[in-house]
């Protein structure tokens, strides 16, 4: 597994472990205050692949959203007591879990699909020259009827060299838009740390 996430928010500079955005080195959990805990605990076996299709897909039955709620939160309740994370904290790395499990299946999709791993990484090139307000647009419900904001964004993932074709841009969409709620996460953790 590549920690897609992880490594893809760091690289490009959205996210830094001293609380500024640089690029270095994706960190193990036990050196972020296990921030990442849940989601090494997701992908260190095939549970990221549940939770991550029953948060992309509307059409999960409810033995998967059964199972894969058991998966996060198991994985929560072992974070929790291995790094005595507070309520909130339990929060955010659950939501980092399932987001990044989310992340991790979509660039498994797109190389899938024949996409290499410098092109899956130019998502995240991409994400990182969007404003506050872009990826503030991703969360919103109706975002992909901004036909302004889809060409942008569109525009941005062929400049960082995704090829101009409609799965793999629809997957990078989501790749971006489960990424922003992973910064969130991120951020609230980083709070709770504090």
């Amino acid at each position: 597994m590549n920690r897609w996430i992880a490594a893809g928010l760091t690289a490009a500079g959205l996210i830094g472990f001293s609380g500024a955005a640089n690029a270095q080195p994706t960190p193990a959990a036990d050196d972020a205050g296990g921030m990442y805990c849940v989601y090494d605990d997701l992908v260190a076996d095939k549970d990221y692949e549940i939770v991550a299709e029953v948060l992309l897909y509307s059409d999960a039955t409810p033995a998967d959203v059964e199972t894969a709620n058991k998966a996060v939160e198991a994985a929560v309740t072992a974070c929790a007591a291995k790094f005595k994370l507070t309520p909130g904290q339990k929060d955010a790395v659950s939501d980092i879990g399932i987001y990044g499990a989310a992340s991790d299946y979509l660039s498994e999709e797109l190389m899938l699909d024949g996409v290499d791993e410098k092109t899956v990484a130019g998502i995240f090139t991409a994400m990182d020259g969007l404003t506050d307000e872009d990826l503030a647009r991703m969360l919103e419900d109706d975002w992909r009827k901004n036909a302004p904001f889809v060409a942008k964004l569109k525009a941005a993932l062929i400049a960082n060299g995704l090829p101009d074709q409609s799965f793999v841009l629809e997957t990078a969409y989501d790749m971006i838009m489960v990424s922003t709620l992973a910064l969130g996460s991120v951020s609230a953790f980083m709070e709770e740390v504090s």
